[in-house]
Order: C-alpha cells, then sequence, then structure tokens
C-alpha cells in the first residue's frame, strides 16, 4: 500500500490539490483569504481606482454579474427580490420566490410558443360552426368559469 504525501500543513498531495507550481491548492486558497482580510482597504481602493480608469469595462463586467445573477435566480437576487417587497428573507422565502419566479417564466415561454403556433395555423380552413366556435371560444371559457364578461356573454 503506498503511503499518501502530505504538504507542509498536513493536506493530502492529490492530483486534484496540487496546482500548477506544485503547490497545495488548499494552503494557497487559506494564504489567499488570509490576505484578503487583512488588507480589504487597499484592495477596495486598488478596485475603485480600476473601475474608476475602466468605466466601460466596469459596467460590463457589472451588467454580466447582474444578469447571471437573475438568469440562475441566486440566493442573493433572491433576497434582493424579497427586501424590495418588504419580506424577511429565510430559506424557505428564497425557495417560495424562486419557484414563482420560474413559473412566471415557463407561463411567458409558453405563451410566446403557442403566440407562435397561432400565427402559423392557417384560419381561412376553417368553415361553419368550427369558424364560430372558434370565434365564440373566449366567451364559453369565461360562462363555464363562472366569469361574466362586460359585454354580457
Amino acid at each position: 500500500m503506498e503511503a499518501v504525501k502530505l504538504c507542509k500543513r498536513g493536506h493530502e498531495r492529490t492530483p486534484e490539490n496540487v496546482n500548477h507550481s506544485r503547490g497545495c491548492r488548499k494552503c494557497a486558497c487559506g494564504s489567499n483569504q488570509r490576505y484578503r482580510d487583512s488588507h480589504s482597504d487597499t484592495l477596495y481602493r486598488r478596485t475603485l481606482g480600476w473601475k474608476k480608469n475602466n468605466r466601460e469595462r466596469a459596467k460590463l463586467y457589472e451588467k454580466k454579474r447582474t444578469s447571471n445573477h437573475v438568469d440562475n435566480l441566486t440566493d442573493a437576487y433572491m433576497k434582493k427580490r424579497l427586501g424590495q417587497m418588504g419580506v424577511v428573507a429565510t430559506a424557505v422565502n428564497i425557495e417560495l420566490k424562486r419557484q414563482q419566479i420560474i413559473m412566471k417564466r415557463t407561463l411567458k415561454e409558453f405563451k410566446q410558443w403557442r403566440k407562435g403556433k397561432e400565427n402559423e395555423s392557417n384560419h381561412a380552413d376553417v368553415y361553419g360552426i368550427e369558424q364560430s366556435d372558434e370565434i365564440n371560444h373566449e366567451g364559453r371559457l369565461q360562462t363555464r368559469t363562472g366569469i361574466s364578461s362586460a359585454t354580457g356573454v
């Protein structure tokens, strides 16, 4: 049985844990995090300076990041949406809001698909009773569901 090699801090030196310079990824991540924690003000000023000098690229990055949050329905986006509505962002509320947005997007997609299919069909081929049924379809649906329209149908 072959012994597993360890780095200086005791992490296993597997192929997944070795970076391009043959160092330990876990140690490098910890080192980077400690640097960011101790130099946060310097990094903040450096970032502001870069954004000031590269306004167009900064806007593109921000737009890309925001669209990623919206498209993927991240927790940060859900918390923002719930906060705008004045709702406490609990894990349950976040998941419910995410499901609600998915349903609305799916319904919108279906309506667009249906509208495209209706435009593709040839309504001139419909004759007689079928044509009147097609015209009065909405009215019949309203009377079946108990909704009365303004025209009294």
